[in-house]
């Protein structure tokens, strides 16, 4: 039963929080990273609530405060959520593979590149 009730309870506040970050889209970088750390709070507070699942973070002193690349070995969907808490202003990568291609020729990082799968490995992309 908690799991059908995590399930209700998270869906319904993903839509909801869907619905109103749409003008948020329309800002700065800034502020809907605050709203998505808002959403991943409230998802994280839910399956606290439901399911009993906590955390401990170890090592956050080691975090370093200049630019960083963490490569993370993700055992479930839930330390995708995570590390938005403890890592401030991150920015996902994309390995090729992440995107249905079946090469790995390339990791893209910045805020402003797209995945390729061609022998660039990254790509700028179009404003």
């Amino acid at each position: 039963m908690r799991p059908i009730l995590f399930t209700v309870l998270f869906y319904g506040w993903t839509s909801l929080l869907g619905v109103l970050v749409l003008p948020f889209l329309l800002g700065p970088p800034r502020l809907l990273l605050a709203y998505s750390r808002f959403w991943v709070r409230g998802s994280l507070w839910i399956l606290r609530m439901t399911i009993g699942v906590t955390h401990e973070v170890r090592g956050a002193e080691n975090i370093p405060e200049g630019p960083a690349l963490f490569a993370i070995k993700h055992q479930s969907a839930w330390d995708t959520l995570a590390i938005n808490l403890i890592v401030h202003d991150t920015t996902s990568c994309l390995s090729a593979n992440s995107h249905g291609s079946r090469s790995s020729d390339g990791v893209c990082c910045a805020r402003t590149m797209c995945p390729s799968t061609g022998p660039a490995g990254c790509q700028l992309c179009a404003a």
